[in-house]
């Protein structure tokens, strides 16, 4: 959902990408003032620069006091990693349906040498393009990607069998956005199609998964 794969840096390999100035660029301002760093990062963040945007100052507030809970460091090599990173050959070993999900309007991670590049390098792989969706599209497109999201896993073939840890788990990281973000709706859409995944092992994977992936989130 508004990845960077395969890679953000401009290369030989993916000439559309951006070009390292514009990193050490948000490493300079991550450096010289984080806090305002994130409060200006939520205009393009949200498309809150577009003629029709509608988006909260709380909305904007609650990016901002997230990203202020981030470490400094973190802050800072997060950059490198999410920037310089090359999946390449990871895209290629998938071996699963895969659902790409990316807006046309993505000012954070241009949707050309994202989503563009992926959908060729992984196989059996569903693109779904959301018209002027900015790379909050998890917030402000969350009814729509809640509906897409469940139909790919229904429609997934053997979800009923060998292949139901892949859907669990793409339940469970959507049940932590809608947790998160209080969409009590979506929330229990997803722990509708939760028990159908699995009802044998909902309880310990579950347990398993949240303990693994997310261990200082309480999903109670």
């Amino acid at each position: 959902i508004g990845a960077v794969p395969p890679i953000m840096l401009k290369t030989d390999a993916y000439p559309g990408g951006l070009p390292m100035d514009v990193f050490d660029g948000i490493r300079a301002a991550v450096l010289a003032d984080r806090s305002q760093f994130f409060k200006d990062l939520t205009t393009p963040f949200y498309g809150a620069n577009r003629p029709d945007a509608k988006i909260s100052q709380g909305m904007r507030d609650s990016f901002w006091q997230q990203g202020m809970q981030a470490g400094f460091k973190n802050v800072y090599d997060c950059i490198e990693a999410f920037s310089a990173t090359d999946f390449t050959e990871d895209l290629k070993k998938f071996d699963m349906p895969t659902l790409i999900v990316h807006g046309d309007d993505d000012q954070i991670v241009p949707i050309a040498a994202s989503a563009h590049e992926t959908v060729k390098l992984v196989k059996d792989a569903t693109l779904k393009v959301y018209p002027g969706a900015s790379h909050a599209l998890a917030e402000t497109h969350r009814d729509q990607l809640t509906a897409d999201l469940l139909a790919f896993i229904q429609a997934y073939p053997g979800i009923d069998h060998f292949n139901h840890q892949y859907a669990h788990a793409l339940v469970i990281h959507r049940l932590l956005q809608v947790h998160v973000q209080g969409d009590v709706a979506a929330l229990g859409k997803f722990e509708g199609i939760a028990e159908q995944v699995g009802n044998d092992l909902l309880e310990a994977d579950r347990i398993g998964l949240d303990a693994l992936w997310y261990p200082a989130v309480d999903m109670n």
